[in-house]
C-alpha cells in the first residue's frame, strides 16, 4: 500500500521532537522543512542530534526572525515541490495562512494540521494578535495537534467552531531513551562523587534559569525544608539570565553547601543527572508542555510539577508525583517535605530506576495516527 505523503514545517530540529518525527517518517513518505538551524531561545548541539535523525530535512533560509518567532518564505514552493497529502505546520504562525491558502488551491485534497504546545493558562493569556490569528486559523485548519486532554477540553468549551483536535504529548521512545540512560550511568556516579551527593536526598530541576521557571520561590521553599531535612541537596541544572540572582539568594540563605548549579548539559550528560536524583521538580509559573517531565519520569524520578505547567498531565497524584501551586511557597515546601520523608523514594542507588511513566510511547502514537488518518 502506497504511503501518504507528509510535509512538516517546524522551527528547528530539537531533541524532544526527534522520536515523533522519526515515527512519522516511518509511517508516511515524509519531508521536513525547518525555519532555523537551531531554536531561537535555546541552542542544542546539532551534530549530536543529527545522529538520531532518520528523516530527510531541508531549511527555509529566506526570511527573518522576530523575538520568539520566525517568518520564512518558501513554504508555497515546498508544497508545490513535495505534493503532500498531509501538511503539519507550527503553532499559529502567519506562515500557516500561506500554507492553508496554497493547500486550498491545490488540485488534490491536502489536509492541514498545526502543532500547538500551549497549556490552558498560556492559551487563556494569549496576546491580542495571537488570539486573532488563532481564531482565524481554527476556521481554516483541518485540525490542531495538542499535548493533553485538558487543553482539548478547553478548546471544545471555548470555541463553538473547532477543527479536529488531536492529542500527542511531548514524550520519548522508551527503548531508545533507556539505552541512553544506561550509557549515562557511569557519569551519574561521577556526578555523585564530584558534588558530594552520596547518601543524600537529591532534588533536581532541569531547565533554563529564567524568571518564568520560578526558581527564586523554589529556593525560598528549599530554605524552609533545609531546616528540617539538612541531608537534602537541590541541583539546578541549566543556564540563563537568573543565575546571578539565584547565587545571591543562595548566599543569603547560607545554602552554598546544599544547592548545586553545575551548568547546562545535553544528551547523556543531562540524563546522568536524572539518575543521580531521587525527586524531580518543575516549579514554573507558565510552561508549555516541556520534555523534562517525561524524561524525569522515564528515568524513574518521582516528579513534583507546577499545576501551571503543561507536563502536569503526565502526573497521577501520589502515584508517580504530585502537582502544586507554584505561587504558594508554603505549599511547595510542604509537598517537597512530604515526599522527602518517603524512604521508598531513596532505595535505588547506583543503578537504573524503574520508569514512572503511566503509558507507553507506542500507545500514544498509535492513537494519534489513527485520528490523523
Amino acid at each position: 500500500m502506497k504511503k501518504k505523503r507528509l510535509l512538516v514545517f517546524h522551527p528547528a530540529l530539537a531533541p524532544y521532537r526527534i522520536d515523533f518525527f522519526n515515527s512519522l517518517n516511518e509511517q508516511y513518505d515524509a519531508q521536513f522543512y525547518f525555519f532555523n538551524e537551531n531554536l531561537l531561545n535555546q541552542k542544542f548541539d546539532q551534530n549530536k542530534l543529527r545522529n538520531a535523525v532518520k528523516f530527510n530535512y531541508k531549511f527555509l533560509n529566506l526570511g527573518f526572525n522576530l523575538p520568539g518567532r520566525s517568518f520564512r518564505f518558501g513554504a508555497w514552493k515546498a508544497i508545490t515541490t513535495e505534493q503532500p497529502d498531509i501538511v503539519i505546520c507550527t503553532e499559529y504562525n502567519l506562515i500557516n495562512l500561506i500554507i492553508i491558502l496554497k493547500c486550498f488551491l491545490s488540485k488534490h485534497k491536502i489536509t492541514v494540521y498545526s502543532i500547538c504546545d500551549d497549556h490552558i493558562l498560556k492559551a487563556e493569556s494569549a496576546s491580542f494578535l495571537r488570539k486573532i490569528s488563532r481564531k482565524i486559523q481554527l476556521n481554516l485548519l483541518t485540525g490542531i495537534i495538542l499535548t493533553h486532554h485538558d487543553i482539548i477540553h478547553w478548546y471544545k468549551k471555548k470555541f463553538k467552531r473547532c477543527p479536529s483536535l488531536l492529542e500527542f504529548p511531548i514524550i520519548r521512545k522508551e527503548d531508545l531513551f533507556n539505552k541512553q540512560l544506561e550509557a549515562s550511568l557511569p557519569l551519574s556516579k561521577t556526578y555523585k562523587n564530584k558534588y558530594n551527593l552520596k547518601d543524600k536526598k537529591v532534588l533536581l530541576f532541569v531547565g533554563r534559569l529564567v524568571a518564568v521557571k520560578n526558581l527564586e520561590r523554589l529556593l525560598d521553599a528549599f530554605h524552609l525544608i533545609h531546616q528540617q531535612e539538612n541531608d537534602t541537596i537541590l541541583v539546578l541544572v541549566g543556564s540563563g539570565e537568573m543565575e546571578e540572582k539565584l547565587n545571591i539568594k543562595i548566599e543569603h540563605y547560607e545554602l552554598q553547601e546544599s544547592v548545586v548549579l553545575p551548568g547546562r548539559f545535553e544528551e547523556e550528560e543531562l540524563l546522568a543527572w536524572y539518575l543521580a536524583a531521587n525527586i524531580f521538580i518543575l516549579p514554573s509559573t507558565n510552561e508549555t508542555f516541556g520534555a523534562v517531565v517525561n524524561e524525569a519520569l522515564l528515568a524513574g524520578c518521582y516528579s513534583l510539577v507546577s499545576d501551571l505547567a503543561g507536563g502536569n498531565s503526565l502526573i497521577k497524584e501520589n502515584v508517580n508525583g504530585n502537582t502544586f501551586n507554584p505561587y504558594d511557597i508554603n505549599e511547595m515546601a510542604e509537598v517537597i517535605l512530604r515526599n522527602l520523608k518517603k524512604p521508598e523514594l531513596f532505595k535505588t542507588c547506583d543503578k537504573l530506576k524503574n520508569s514512572r511513566m503511566l503509558y507507553p510511547y507506542k500507545k500514544a502514537y498509535d492513537h494519534f495516527v489513527q485520528d490523523l488518518n
